[in-house]
């Protein structure tokens, strides 16, 4: 009763001074200078320049990845979904460890290669098509990576039974197929940072009452 009264007291006291923080803004929104000099020319020459060699650094780095990913999931294909059989001495728990840790890894640089180059500008861009398709490919790939890893775990719980932990991948590869719908959102629709941020957290959160 001490700790809710003290809350409350805390929250009345301070909700104008977070309230700008948690304020929803899910809108990405493009910056326009309100006045031109006319000495601006040069920087906004620069400004372009730049603009120009971002996307096309970030088409290089999707291609390249989106490559690389593809190769993975073509390997899972026929070593995951097509004929599993497990042989003597295979190490299934190992089996479900690897396709984690490459999970956790692609879903990581998919998250910051996607907050990066989609954060401003270039989701302006005219011309940014084939860089909003290598995303939104990227993307999906990496759901598809999520559900070999499913797979494994399906596996790895057809041979061995359901565990506490294994329960808690189900759960964690939910969460990250929500995630990853949540990123083609806001690659498609122009969502600001704030916007997955709200969503993962409120579905992370629902997810742990209902394990709960």
């Amino acid at each position: 009763v001490f700790g809710f009264s003290f809350i409350s007291l805390a929250i009345s006291k301070l909700h104008q001074k977070i309230e700008p923080s948690i304020a929803e803004d899910n809108e990405l929104r493009r910056k326009k200078k309100s006045h031109i000099r006319l000495h601006s020319h040069f920087q906004n020459e620069s400004l372009v320049k730049n603009l120009l060699n971002e996307y096309r650094v970030g088409i290089l780095i999707l291609a390249a990845l989106n490559t690389l990913l593809l190769i993975v999931n073509i390997i899972d294909i026929s070593w995951v979904y097509i004929g599993f059989e497990v042989p003597e001495s295979f190490n299934l728990k190992q089996f479900v460890h690897e396709g984690t840790y490459l999970l956790i890894l692609s879903i990581l640089l998919s998250i910051g290669i996607v907050l990066y180059f989609f954060r401003g500008s270039l989701n302006f861009y005219p011309k940014n098509k084939t860089l909003l398709w290598l995303g939104k490919v990227w993307i999906i790939q990496n759901a598809f990576l999520t559900l070999s890893v499913f797979m494994r775990n399906f596996h790895y719980i057809n041979y061995h039974g359901l565990a506490s932990k294994r329960i808690g991948m189900i759960a964690f590869l939910t969460m990250t197929i929500f995630g990853l719908l949540s990123l083609l959102i806001k690659v498609d629709k122009k969502k600001s940072a704030y916007f997955l941020l709200r969503l993962n957290t409120w579905f992370i959160f629902l997810a742990l009452v209902c394990l709960s």
